[in-house]
């Protein structure tokens, strides 16, 4: 917030349309940035230079340019807002020309943040409530209590979407979350860098993945049972790769969905990964140090390798000349000390690929992880 300025507005009648001009733009920017009322008041107080006090739906406001506290009462200064529940008093008071001006664009303003703090109070609450749904650590009481308050009590299985890179790209995240849910709004939370999505049916995999995120597919579980669908869902993630680009169908090699159903008893080795420090694995560091200082594209290589029957085969699937990919492999034996063109070589990769993939993402996805919206304070200069 700005301190003080050394000229009010609405002082000069000269200056009166550049006044309405500055103090217009300046509240405009505080709704649009979706501030709280006590921010609000506080920054208009700043760009008046003078103490700002509303009585707001029942709440006694101030908001003073300095810090200071406003005088009591309803002194010098009062502006009504033509209704019951608002009412503004400014001191220094403003000239009785601007007076109505003020006071109206206040009452606006105030009405349209009153209504996004209520909005935004149910979608908090709703988060909260999917967050304490998918924990662990919540009774059966409790967890059939919350399904009836998501209207999801009545459902003959519930199925869990985890959508990584929620963090970093919130607004992709929910246009995702609502393509796989069919074009509905699912109940939904963060979960650290997860969202956590809740639906009533098999959620649409046809759908293309932007990039930066992956999904992982939980089970389909009766409602009691919505938190090892998380679960599931959660383990799901960790074997997925980021996508590199927005259009479906994406193929399985690239790991950018991962149902968890189909993980099967590869899901044990995210357990292990938990118990043991896997990066300590000869493998798991061969790979580490292929994919730091190994030629461009070496673990997509090796990847198609470990799925595939031949150099010829893996060349196809990563679109490469096989010449190219046998010699990458051929750099990549050099490092990891077993062949990777017999059967075995192949198994070892495949798990020392997976093992290494796993121990990227091993956080970031727990189950108790909470996100705060955070209070905003906007500035506004001259």
């Amino acid at each position: 917030m700005v301190g003080c300025v050394e000229d009010r507005l609405f002082e000069a009648h000269d200056r009166l349309a550049d006044d309405v001009f500055v103090l217009s733009e300046a509240i405009d920017s505080l709704v649009e940035a979706r501030v709280s009322l006590e921010d609000f008041l506080g920054s208009v107080a700043s760009r008046l230079n003078r103490v700002v006090e509303g009585d707001v739906f029942g709440r006694r406001l101030r908001g003073t340019p300095d810090g200071g506290s406003p005088p009591a009462g309803d002194g010098p200064g009062a502006i009504g807002s033509d209704t019951t529940d608002l009412a503004f008093r400014i001191h220094p008071p403003l000239p009785a020309w601007a007076s109505r001006f003020v006071g109206q664009r206040l009452a606006h303003a105030v009405r349209v943040i009153a209504h996004h703090d209520s909005v935004t109070r149910v979608e908090v609450e709703a988060d909260d409530r999917v967050r304490e749904l998918l924990s662990a650590l919540g009774t059966e009481a409790c967890r059939q209590d919350v399904l009836q308050k998501l209207g999801l009590d009545n459902a003959r299985t519930l199925t869990v979407v985890a959508i990584a890179g929620a963090g970093q790209y919130p607004e992709k995240a929910a246009r995702l979350a609502e393509a796989l849910a069919g074009g509905t709004t699912a109940p939904s939370a963060r979960m650290g860098d997860a969202l956590a999505v809740i639906l009533r049916h098999q959620p649409r995999t046809d759908v293309g993945i932007p990039t930066g995120l992956s999904v992982g597919l939980g089970e389909a579980l009766p409602p009691n049972r919505v938190h090892d669908s998380w679960e599931g869902a959660r383990t799901a993630l960790r074997f997925s790769l980021p996508s590199r680009h927005s259009s479906a169908p994406h193929r399985m090699i690239d790991a950018v969905v991962v149902d968890i159903r189909k993980v099967g008893c590869l899901r044990i080795l995210a357990d292990a990964v938990d118990r043991r420090g896997v990066r300590d694995l000869r493998d798991v560091q061969a790979i580490e140090g292929l994919a730091r200082n190994g030629l461009p594209d070496t673990l997509n290589v090796l990847e198609a390798v470990a799925a595939t029957e031949s150099i010829r085969q893996a060349a196809q699937l990563v679109h490469l000349h096989h010449n190219t990919v046998a010699h990458r492999v051929e750099a990549a034996e050099s490092v990891l000390g077993f062949p990777l063109r017999e059967i075995y070589g192949r198994t070892r990769l495949l798990i020392a690929l997976t093992l290494y993939r796993l121990s990227r993402r091993s956080q970031g996805f727990g189950p108790d992880v909470t996100v705060e919206r955070p209070r905003t304070r906007v500035s506004l200069g001259n």
